[in-house]
């Protein structure tokens, strides 16, 4: 019995690693069901974490999405980014988002949430090295360059 039970199990790995296999084969498209009557159409994404140089795969992984949502059947109403837009809050991780977004995000409305690594920075021994005054003035300046906006707080 023990043998079977077994064999089940490595029969069904093998299957659901074949169907895996053709989920991954093509773009996956989304079309709404009834389009004409969609009230609201919007992308979510989160934690992003855009560092620097050697953290560039985030970047493209990040652009193949933007590039993908702009391509939809119905583009989005809104992209929100929750959180984490970057990974340390620097300036050129700033940069280099803005300068995504503004290339990529088709959306008629972008929603973009700051999340603690954009406002506390990196940890030095455990300790941030970036005040909170900092971390959200870089905040607003990426706000105000990428969306034309200024809000009066982060939330």
């Amino acid at each position: 019995m023990a043998d079977f039970q077994k064999f089940l199990k490595r029969a069904l790995a093998m299957v659901l690693s074949v169907v895996g296999l053709f989920a991954v084969m093509g773009p996956a498209t989304f079309s709404p069901v009834d389009a004409d009557n969609l009230q609201l159409n919007f992308a979510l994404i989160a934690d992003t974490h855009i560092g620097n140089v050697f953290e560039i795969n985030r970047l493209n992984l990040l652009s193949k999405g933007l590039k993908d949502i702009a391509n939809a059947t119905v583009v989005p109403d809104t992209t929100i980014i929750a959180g984490d837009l970057t990974e340390r809050g620097k300036p050129a991780e700033y940069l280099q988002l803005s300068s995504l977004l503004i290339t990529h995000a088709k959306a008629d409305t972008l929603l973009l949430a700051a999340g603690n690594h954009d406002i506390r920075g990196v940890s030095v021994g455990g300790e941030y090295r970036q005040t909170y005054e900092y971390g959200a003035g870089k905040y607003f300046e990426f706000l105000s360059r990428t969306l034309g906006e200024r809000p009066e707080n982060i939330y």
